[in-house]
């Protein structure tokens, strides 16, 4: 059973207004000790919503994730002629992938069913008015699945303290698509897997 939450505005957590589906939704889903903590806070709906709202609009909410970010910054190569981002940071965002490529699909999509409402009321405080909670997961997913395939020697450039691509194209990608490049082909193919599992599963059950 989760925490009571009364906010500023006496408003609670998703655990009281929500029913019951039967078990802790984290081993459901099995989040792990991750999925676990996020769950066990307050306002876990307005929370979610918001992680779902980011990355339909190709941004990147690290600070709302439930695993963080890696802590060190991405490495890079450097041969005397051109920078490129050094393979060997792929390994950082290994956790993460597996992470995320361990997450089940089908106890997701129950789980949305079952706070569908309390999700889109949610979403409908933070102003978007234009997007279910459905129709912003599936947005989602787009987001991460076209984000293209790159080869991992793309140029690089520094621009002021940032290292940006070369390539104006795909520096105009969204901040998720280029996150997604930068955790390497392996844990981009493992996290556009599980995008493209989840939006299957979302399409199958009916919008």
């Amino acid at each position: 059973m989760g925490v009571s939450c009364k906010g500023p505005a006496g408003r609670v957590g998703w655990w009281e207004t929500g029913n019951e589906t039967g078990g802790e939704p984290s081993e459901a889903v099995n989040g792990g000790k991750a999925l676990a903590e996020f769950l066990s806070g307050c306002y876990v709906a307005e929370r979610a919503v918001a992680i779902i709202d980011a990355l339909r609009r190709g941004e990147v909410p690290y600070k709302l994730l439930p695993v963080g970010k890696p802590s060190t910054t991405f490495p890079i190569s450097d041969n005397g002629l051109r920078v490129t981002l050094d393979t060997a940071g792929f390994s950082r965002y290994d956790g993460f992938a597996q992470w995320v490529g361990g997450l089940n699909t089908p106890a997701l999509v129950s789980l949305l069913n079952d706070y569908e409402m309390i999700a889109t009321q949610a979403l409908t405080r933070m102003g978007v008015t234009d997007f279910d909670i459905r129709s912003a997961l599936l947005a989602a997913t787009t987001q991460i699945l076209s984000t293209p395939q790159v080869s991992v020697d793309a140029e690089l450039m520094r621009r002021e303290a940032n290292w940006v691509y070369m390539d104006p194209e795909l520096e105009a990608l969204s901040s998720l698509q280029k996150q997604v490049l930068r955790m390497g082909p392996e844990n981009a193919d493992i996290v556009q897997q599980k995008a493209r599992d989840i939006r299957g599963a979302l399409l199958d059950d009916g919008l």
